[in-house]
């Protein structure tokens, strides 16, 4: 599978973040409750952002610790009046890339992470950073069966 790997400036993510029993948890919060419609609003405001989805890990019991926000610069404020949201800051860092596609219904996007962790982190020469994870859905329709998601993990070279 295909990668690349970049240098980013520090940025910030702004939005939701919880510690769900589903891994993609804050997602479905976000639709059902209009904060997806809130967060894409204040997206706009920004320029060249990104909706994301964060993972931070996973606790004792297996609960996801996931975000879901916008890329803005970093030390930018929260919005006003939105007060379930918070800031993760990005330091700079080298980024792995992956672009994942296919069929949502033959699990395009858990394999490419069992992948991810199973096969090129083992043997690429790099070790993943102490940085969460992101995910940004390029195309995700179920109607259709089809999705493209754009995975990036910070990493170092293995020492």
């Amino acid at each position: 599978m295909d990668y690349t790997l970049d240098q980013k400036d520090a940025f910030r993510v702004i939005g939701v973040r919880k510690t769900t029993e589903d891994a993609g948890g804050v997602w479905g919060m976000v639709k059902s409750d209009g904060g997806m419609d809130r967060l894409e609003e204040a997206q706009r405001e920004t320029d060249e952002s990104s909706i994301l989805s964060l993972c931070f890990g996973f606790n004792e019991e297996g609960h996801n610790d996931n975000m879901v926000g916008y890329t803005a610069e970093s030390e930018a404020p929260i919005p006003e009046n939105q007060d379930d949201w918070t800031a993760f800051d990005y330091p700079e860092a080298s980024w792995v890339t992956f672009v994942a596609e296919g069929k949502i219904s033959e699990d395009f996007l858990w394999n490419t992470w069992q992948y991810i962790h199973r096969d090129f982190l083992i043997n690429s020469g790099f070790i993943q950073e102490d940085l969460p994870t992101s995910e940004e859905y390029d195309v995700w329709d179920e109607e259709a069966d089809y999705g493209r998601v754009t995975i990036r993990i910070a990493v170092k070279p293995l020492s």
